[in-house]
């Protein structure tokens, strides 16, 4: 199966494609597809790569994916709880056809603001629910729950996924090479990682790999690699409360602790042990 693009299964005949991932870990490649995606997680944890962002997922939480935004969900297998997720996939030109309709324009808005991707940050079980009574509907009431379900998004508050960067369809080999780059990031957070050994990996000089990511991402390697760490570390201290914060730091990959302290107050505007506190479950 190719990294990248990604096709969804959907029948050129239908409006809507549902589906329900139910592994020990979701599919696991840095990925795009034309289709916008609305899901829902059921059960598991880890962290969602969107564009040049990554935040934590968890249970309950619901998220919109728009067309040709590079993702990934990085599954944490260190639960052993089978990761679930149910979600509904639909093309942006198949609604745009339908524009043109007075009660319907009002979408116009939301579509647009779903190609940023968002994380929705109320009415999340309002949602879940939605996409799990589109599974066994008959057609007209799948159509029926489906705008029921874009309109319950319209009205709930919602956090920005992805900066507005270019978007463009990614070959087969630059989706390689930037699966690669991610699932080695990911798995290697708390080792010393060498920027030559990632330039390496997606067979590129170091100074043409510097190109490549900023020019994709619009961020440096260190700087989403930073950032990476950090969303690593609240994991860390929020699940893991037995961990001192020098240990939370090393297992990130911060060597310096008074480094640790002072990059994770830059990103989430409070020290480590003030998060911990606020957050530990």
């Amino acid at each position: 199966m190719k990294a990248l693009p990604f096709t969804i299964p959907k029948h050129d005949s239908a409006l809507l494609l549902f589906q329900r991932d139910m592994e020990a870990v979701f599919y696991d490649r840095f990925h795009q597809h034309e289709a916008i995606q609305i899901s829902f997680i059921v059960s598991g944890e880890g962290e969602l790569l969107v564009g040049d962002r990554i935040r934590r997922y968890k249970p309950g939480d619901a998220f919109v994916i728009g067309s040709y935004l590079p993702h990934l969900f990085k599954s944490d297998n260190s639960f052993e709880i089978e990761s679930e997720m149910v979600t509904v996939f639909f093309a942006r030109t198949d609604l745009d056809r339908l524009l043109d309709f007075e009660e319907l324009a009002q979408l116009e808005n939301l579509l647009n603001e779903m190609d940023l991707g968002s994380a929705l940050d109320s009415n999340q079980e309002e949602v879940g629910s939605l996409i799990n009574q589109i599974e066994m509907a008959s057609s007209l009431n799948r159509l029926s729950l489906f705008f029921s379900l874009l309109e319950l998004i319209s009205e709930s508050k919602r956090s920005v996924l992805s900066s507005n960067l270019p978007r463009k369809l990614l070959s087969e080999n630059e989706g390689m090479r930037m699966q690669a780059v991610m699932n080695f990031t990911l798995d290697s957070l708390s080792e010393q990682i060498k920027l030559d050994e990632v330039a390496e990996l997606a067979n590129m000089s170091t100074n043409a790999f510097c190109r490549y990511f900023k020019q994709r991402t619009n961020k440096s390697y260190f700087q989403f690699l930073i950032e990476i760490r950090i969303e690593q570390a609240c994991t860390l201290l929020t699940n893991q409360v037995d961990l001192s914060i020098s240990e939370v730091a090393e297992l990130s990959g911060f060597q310096n602790l008074s480094n640790f302290n002072r990059r994770f107050k830059k990103e989430k505007g409070v020290p480590p042990s003030q998060f911990r506190r606020e957050n530990a479950i």
